[in-house]
This record gives C-alpha cells, structure tokens and sequence, in this order.
C-alpha cells in the first residue's frame, strides 16, 4: 500500500492500534505488497450507498479479487459483488484458517478477534 510522500497510509493510522501494533502492520503491508499488482480505475459509479467506497469496488473488478475484506458497513450490505464476496476479517480469517494456518494455531487466531475495549479483555487475547 504505496502512499504520497507525507501522507499517512491508512492502515497506519492511530485507530488500528487497538488490534494490531503498528510494526506488525508495517512489516504485513511491506508483504502485502511485495505479492500485490497496480489497477487503473477511473471512477465509475459502482452503486455503494457510499460513493466514498465505489472506487474500492472498480478496484477489486479491475483487479479480479477474490474477495474483499472489510468491516464497512456500506460495502458487507453489498456481497457478494458481481460475483465477489465482500467478507468481514472475521469471516474471511475463517475461511483461510483450513488452507494456512497450522492446527495447532487454530485457536490463538480466532481468540484474538473478541469484541469489547482492550480493557475488557482477557490475557490470552493476543493481538497480531
């Protein structure tokens, strides 16, 4: 997720660090994009309720994605896509686990995700 000079990659920003440390992220997005291609897009109205996301839609089009992976509200109402399915993290952690996350770390994966403030949650809820 290349960014302008100057400009905070939104992946980033402050908000994710209750899920995720920022070096984690950093070190998941440099591996992100050493596998990730460019698209061009050029704005067509996708029909999202929010036309912030449509330009996210022509993305994963013109990129012939797999899926989307969001937690935005305007966007899950819409899957699946023209034949993409829009997934939360949750659902698409799942659907991953079986093809490449070892058994024996099954577990620790799916309890990192429980709702609530950091306060809230128990020891063994590991964020990664």
């Amino acid at each position: 997720s290349r960014s302008r000079p100057g400009k905070v990659t939104p992946p980033l920003l402050p908000k994710f660090d209750r899920y995720v440390r920022p070096d984690a992220r950093a070190v998941f997005l440099a591996q992100l994009e050493a596998v990730s291609g460019w698209v061009s897009i050029v704005g067509a109205t996708q029909g999202c309720r929010d036309p912030n996301d449509d330009k996210l839609l022509e993305t994963a089009l013109q990129g012939q994605a797999d899926c989307i992976v969001t937690g935005d509200a305007d966007l899950l109402v819409m899957s699946p896509f023209q034949g993409i399915p829009i997934l939360t993290p949750t659902e698409q952690l799942a659907r991953s686990q079986d093809n490449f996350i070892a058994p024996e770390l099954r577990g620790y994966a799916t309890s990192a995700r429980r709702p609530g403030p950091p306060s809230a949650r128990r020891p063994d809820d590991a964020c990664w």
